[in-house]
């Protein structure tokens, strides 16, 4: 059984990225049907035109306030897979693989938040 691992403390500006599937946009194909996902991102505490970074890069995404993601959080759909200027949202995950699929590690990317445009 996998055993869970607590999420590193946050700094200032800080979150932990997760991602979750879009209940239109359970597989790619369904972009032929409903078009491309806007790259939107969930926040407690964000609003606008904001920059994701890391030590890996950055992209630039719209960030939407609801009061139902925790703070500390930012949520993105899985399906937006580009940013508002081109760039894969998967930019900012690195090269680190999961432990028990060895695939791109998705949830719990840590990224600084800053508000470029409100």
């Amino acid at each position: 059984m996998p055993n869970p691992v607590e999420p590193s403390e946050l700094s200032n500006n800080e979150v932990h990225l997760v991602f979750t599937s879009h209940p239109l946009y359970t597989n790619t194909q369904f972009r032929e049907v409903y078009g491309d996902l806007e790259p939107v991102v969930y926040t407690h505490d964000y609003e606008g035109i904001v920059i994701l970074e890391n030590e890996f890069g950055n992209i630039r995404v719209r960030a939407v306030k609801d009061s139902n993601v925790p703070p500390g959080v930012a949520l993105i759909y899985k399906s937006s897979l580009i940013d508002l200027d081109g760039k894969p949202i998967n930019a900012i995950t690195g090269r680190v693989k999961g432990k028990y699929a060895g695939t791109p590690l998705l949830n719990g990317v840590k990224v600084r938040v800053r508000v470029v445009d409100k």
